[in-house]
């Protein structure tokens, strides 16, 4: 019985470390946004559209990989998605400009 226990903290653990995740990734795009457009020479208004886009992808891409979870398995997915997500931050960390 323990191990079940221990087992579902860990999952729950998996989880909250995901949405964490996600909320980071909004948080920092954000609050580096002023950043964002003056670099990209853009307004404040077409500077708001990255994150109105960033959002709209998350909200039609959550159906889709739901589906894609239950057809193949949710933990294989899941991680697959975060060692997605690590390459991309990977290769942003290591970006000259």
């Amino acid at each position: 019985m323990g191990t079940g226990k221990q087992h579902s903290k860990f999952a729950m653990g998996i989880l909250i470390l995901g949405v964490f995740m996600s909320a980071l990734d909004n948080g920092i795009i954000a609050s580096a946004l002023s950043s964002i457009n003056y670099s990209l020479h853009i307004s404040e208004v077409q500077g708001t559209w990255g994150i109105t886009l960033y959002t709209l992808g998350m909200a039609i891409a959550t159906p889709i990989i739901g589906k894609l979870a239950d057809k193949f398995g949710r933990r294989k997915l899941f991680l697959i998605e975060i060692a997605i997500f690590e390459l991309g931050s990977l290769l942003v960390a290591l970006s000259p400009t």
